[in-house]
């Protein structure tokens, strides 16, 4: 799938020139990521899957993704297509596509933990070097500490 539009989570303001994102949207949107079952869904484990996403500007966005998997798994390829199917407008604040991310994973892979981390282009006409967002999420009630505590070395 291509060109399909950017959006926000419903209700949120999108800024002056890109429209809110209507429900069908959302649902198509969040419909190209394909998952599998998860083939050892009763063990606790990292998944980390990392991606490019480029912008209607051509500005490229490290995208990675790490979770702990519950039904689910995600297919390296369908992270592929659904990064290549977004289309970010050029100047979208990176909060905004972090958060983008985080829901439509959310939905589809409803992961025990989940952690999104998106790293921009430098800012040449700035002395910005980097802009990184971290957001992450999990089930209630779900807890690994000693899992987490591998993140830094995975």
């Amino acid at each position: 799938m291509t060109g399909i539009p950017p959006g926000i989570p419903p209700g949120t303001p999108a800024g002056n020139d890109t429209p809110p994102i209507t429900e069908d949207e959302r649902v198509l949107r969040q419909s190209s990521i394909a998952t599998t079952p998860n083939p050892i869904p009763q063990t606790d484990y990292l998944c980390h899957l990392s991606g490019k996403l480029t912008s209607s500007g051509g500005q490229s966005t490290t995208v990675d993704l790490r979770y702990v998997p519950d039904k689910w798994i995600l297919l390296p390829a369908a992270l592929a297509d659904y990064l290549h199917a977004l289309n970010t407008p050029a100047q979208e604040a990176l909060e905004l596509t972090a958060q983008l991310l985080l829901d439509d994973l959310n939905n589809q892979l409803v992961a025990r933990w989940l952690q999104i981390v998106l790293t921009g282009p430098p800012e040449p006409a700035t002395d910005i070097a980097a802009h990184r967002i971290l957001l992450e999420d999990r089930q209630p009630q779900w807890d690994n500490p000693a899992l987490l505590q591998r993140i830094a070395g995975f």
